[in-house]
């Protein structure tokens, strides 16, 4: 078992260097470009070095046994233009090398402490948009740098190239870093084992020296002699780590390129430590990755090598040739680091023209895919709405102009900044979901008809306004204007619905307390319903939990109910009242509805009589016909929580409520808990349906308070029907009726609701 897996070690071993190869050449060039082609070697070396040291380091110390670590082209162009900045600002190669390398040791400490922070989920809290145009932007960065060499003119700029430049351009140079890319693009797929650009520089190199040799064509500038030993030399911070004392007035370069290098190499690793663990089904710790990742580009930055992060590309290419044991990463170095000492001679006879041509591919394939994708679905318009790409294409956008005008950290931040604009913009949408008034919508209280009546009329002065989403400063305005056209369409009673608002700050804390006060002096009122109450007042009784179980234990350990808190500590909850603070919308509605009929006047009759003389039952009855009926009915007295039956039982009779409170219960599920779904008061005749289909009771009815109820049996209604058909058929009139607007306000809010 151990030597099979050994085997297949080895094997991958061969594919992932071929794979790295090609790649540690190209960033090594790109990351040495501002010293210059005599700069070639080095470049290439240090590439190289951290490819070998920093990927058996890698495989050693990673949580995936086939996470590598390696240079990358992000992380080599911050390289690159930190050791420009210190060249403009005057500084010598040592000194703009010891900056770099400090670069490369800030960001590796920083991706240390992120990781014994635990912050490795944070890191994909960077907006996509922003790494989108970082990436973007490296690589047109790459591009225009490489494509003067590759034109044969490296000592003019790309846009001195496009403004009259080209007029100088050699077909020599052109044509060997055409056969490049075009070898490139040819081999793209057809040796899944080895990177294309790898037959696509060899095919370069063959043409430039069979046009050299045999054809006595100019040579043109080469890598040079390759020679390890220069990583000797590299080491800058320890063999002159006392010149920081004379670039210290310059360490911001420093600082900055260390801060973006910590973040892209930090997102490589959790980017690939992650999509390495959907790739393989084993679990990868993107903390404990970015610690030894971080602890890696320490040493490389104190070595002169090159920073570098989680390598995806070298990693599939060895999962995907059998590799299953670390082992695999160390082999993998070990044989790039030979086919570096065989291949010397030939890599120094490398045309600069021809790895110019393959940087200028590597670029091109480094372009973010999705954002191309999302621009030419705006200008194409082959998406219904193009705007919801265009916030992020305008980010994406802003980084790399100001990349290419300013410098790359600048972009970061701007990119970051106008991210957040754009995300407060967005989230200050209407934080309205919905409003609805209680004409249209009623409470689950089944009153009598008169005032079913008047709350049908009058019901326009209770408004629902169901909110969403996040109830801060930039979508308080738009709050205020909707609930300034109810104010004026006379609403008195509001109540504010939070089942599915996220957050609230304190200037939404502050609106609501000014709507309160303004809706008090006119004698209205302001209620919150869906706002659960956060009693552990203490943040250390969440921690003791020794000897708790159930639902103490559930209580202690579940999330903070962070808008009661605010509501709280705002002082909403003083000013609004606990009272109006309801656990949901229908009670809210209900004692809205109960305020409204007091004012005018409906909120009851008085005495038992006239809640008898008033049911909407007894319509059009004489009271000799109300006293005969009597005679058929049955008084019966209930007790607080005691049922009048139970949910499943026989409908034998209808009920008549004279006295006292009901609520109606229905069993959830798999459950022992009951729900209440609606209240009963004075004057509300309940169970009717007994009277028609005599089936099984749906809902449970139990007294709230003492009650006081006449019932009619099912035996007793057939016998009214025998004996006094004209009384019968009056009632059985009523009923229909009543069922008829009961139907009717149902459907009224089923299409309330689904507007």
């Amino acid at each position: 078992m151990i030597i099979s897996a050994m085997k297949n070690d080895i094997a991958a071993a061969a594919v992932g260097a071929l794979t790295a190869l090609p790649q540690a050449i190209a960033f090594g060039l790109i990351a040495f470009s501002p010293l210059g082609p005599d700069w070639a070697g080095a470049g290439i070396a240090a590439g190289v070095g951290t490819a070998t040291l920093a990927g058996v380091l890698g495989g050693v110390l990673a949580s995936h046994p086939l996470l590598s670590f390696g240079p990358a082209a992000v992380t080599a162009v911050v390289y690159a233009v930190s050791i420009q900045t210190a060249l403009e600002r005057g500084h010598s190669v040592e000194q703009a090398l010891l900056l770099a390398c400090l670069g490369v040791v800030i960001a590796g400490l920083g991706m240390a402490v992120a990781g014994l922070l635990r912050l490795g989920r944070a890191i994909s809290y960077i907006p996509l948009p922003v790494l989108a145009g970082f990436i973007c932007s490296s690589a047109m960065l790459v591009l225009f740098n490489s494509l003067p060499f590759a034109l044969g003119l490296p000592g003019q700029t790309a846009w001195e190239i496009l403004v009259g430049g080209w007029r100088h351009i050699a077909l020599w140079p052109l044509l060997v870093g055409g056969v490049t890319v075009v070898g490139t693009l040819i081999a793209r797929g057809r040796f899944k084992p080895i990177p294309a650009v790898l037959p696509g520089l060899i095919a370069g190199w063959g043409v430039y020296m069979v046009g050299t040799s045999a054809f006595g064509l100019p040579h043109g500038p080469e890598v040079g002699t390759i020679n390890l030993a220069v990583l000797r030399e590299l080491p800058v911070l320890l063999t002159r780590g006392s010149g920081l004392r004379e670039v210290w007035q310059d360490v911001d370069i420093a600082l900055f390129s260390g801060l973006s290098i910590g973040l892209l190499s930090a997102f490589l690793t959790v980017l690939s430590a992650g999509a390495l663990e959907l790739y393989s089904g084993d679990r990868a710790r993107p903390n404990r990755d970015l610690c030894s990742h971080g602890i890696i580009n320490c040493l490389v930055g104190v070595f002169g090598l090159l920073p570098g992060g989680g390598m995806m590309s070298r990693s599939q290419a060895l999962f995907s040739a059998g590799a299953r044991t670390r082992t695999a990463n160390v082999y993998a170095s070990l044989v790039l680091l030979f086919l570096v000492l065989a291949l010397a001679p030939l890599l120094s006879a490398l045309p600069m023209w021809a790895l110019a041509a393959m940087l200028m591919v590597i670029a091109v394939q480094t372009f973010d895919v999705t954002t191309l994708r999302k621009v030419k679905a705006i200008f194409l318009r082959s998406v219904p709405y193009p705007r919801v790409y265009a916030s992020d294409v305008s980010v994406t956008f802003v980084v790399i102009f100001t990349a290419l005008a300013l410098d790359l950290i600048v972009a970061v931040g701007v990119g970051i900044c106008l991210s957040v604009v754009l995300f407060v913009l967005g989230m200050g949408r209407d934080p309205v979901r919905r409003v609805y008034s209680a004409d249209r919508i009623s409470s689950k209280v089944q009153r009598p008809a008169f005032q079913v009546e008047t709350l049908q009329r009058e019901g326009y002065r209770i408004a629902v306004v169901e909110l969403h989403g996040a109830l801060f400063f930039a979508a308080c305005a738009r709050l205020e204007a909707t609930i300034a056209g109810l104010r004026s369409k006379g609403v008195d009673f509001l109540i504010f619905d939070f089942r599915h608002l996220t957050s609230i700050d304190s200037t939404g804390c502050a609106l609501v307390r000014r709507l309160c006060n303004s809706l008090a002096e006119s004698g209205g009122k302001l209620m919150l319903s869906r706002v659960e109450p956060e009693r552990r007042t203490d943040p250390r009784k969440r921690r003791q939990h020794d000897g708790v179980t159930g639902n103490e234990y559930r209580v202690h350990h579940s999330s903070l109910r962070w808008i009661w808190l605010n509501l709280e500590a705002n002082g909403v909850i003083d000013v609004v009242g606990p009272e109006s603070v309801f656990d949901d919308t229908s009670t809210a509605l209900a004692r809205a509805e109960a305020m409204l009929l007091a004012r005018l006047g409906k909120s009851g009759v008085p005495g038992r009589r006239g809640i008898i003389a008033s049911s909407a039952m007894l319509r059009n009855m004489t009271r000799p016909q109300i006293l005969t009926l009597r005679r058929y009915c049955r008084k019966i007295w209930f007790r607080p929580g005691e049922c009048v039956f139970k949910q499943g039982d026989g409908a034998d009779s209808a009920y008549f409520l004279v006295l006292g409170g009901m609520e109606v219960l229905i069993d959830i599920p798999s459950s022992k808990r009951k729900r209440r779904v609606s209240s009963l008061v004075e004057g509300t005749l309940f169970a009717e349906m007994a009277l028609l289909d005599g089936g099984r009771r749906s809902a449970t009815v139990q007294a709230t308070r003492r009650s006081c109820c006449f019932e009619i049996g099912a035996d007793e209604y057939e016998r009214l029907q025998a004996e006094m058909p004209e009384l019968a058929f009056c009632l059985m009139k009523n009923l229909g009726l009543e069922l008829s607007n009961r139907l009717r306000l149902a459907n009224n809010m089923i299409s309330e609701l689904e507007q």
